[in-house]
């Protein structure tokens, strides 16, 4: 809340909203595609993308204009607990607290320890909560909620007097 500054008082570039969401599509279909194929290596980082990216791609659609207007904070929330819990992953996988199946993993190993699919997984969660705060704290999403619930209102209440029309017909 205290870095409540935005990096620019620009105009909200909405357009960036669309191609964000857009950008993802790609990579949640390709994870569905190997689920239902069923490649074994890629079935751990696919169960990632498949969960994951449908919340993101709604935080985006909602707020990626947002999200880059407070895209320091925003960085840095994400990259300090993503570096943190990647390396105390890879100390547990190093002690041998836990494994990661080789068989449903990329074999693609970060400073030889900590799997591809361990990093993605505490970016992505990361994501989640960071994209989700900051969209509710920025004061630009206080105004975009308030328009996005009069257009549903406006939408619900044209369908009821569509109904009473056809109704009185």
């Amino acid at each position: 809340r205290r870095w409540g500054q935005a990096v620019d008082d620009r105009p909200l570039r909405t357009g960036l909203r669309k191609w964000a969401t857009v950008a993802l599509a790609p990579f949640w279909l390709a994870s569905v595609v190997v689920l239902l194929l069923g490649w074994h290596p890629g079935t751990y980082l696919a169960l990632e993308l498949g969960w994951a990216l449908p919340p993101i791609a709604l935080q985006l659609i909602f707020g990626a204009d947002i999200l880059w207007r407070y895209r320091r904070p925003v960085a840095i929330a994400l990259a300090v607990p993503t570096l943190f819990l990647a390396a105390m992953d890879a100390v547990a996988i190093s002690a041998g607290t836990w494994t990661i199946s080789p068989d449903q993993s990329l074999h693609f190993l970060i400073a030889g320890v900590l799997p591809l699919e361990e990093f993605i997984f505490f970016l992505i969660t990361n994501t989640l909560i960071v994209f989700g705060i900051t969209l509710l704290l920025a004061k630009e999403s206080q105004v975009r909620l308030a328009q996005v619930r009069a257009r549903w209102q406006s939408i619900v209440s044209g369908r009821k007097n569509d109904a009473v029309r056809r109704a009185r017909r």
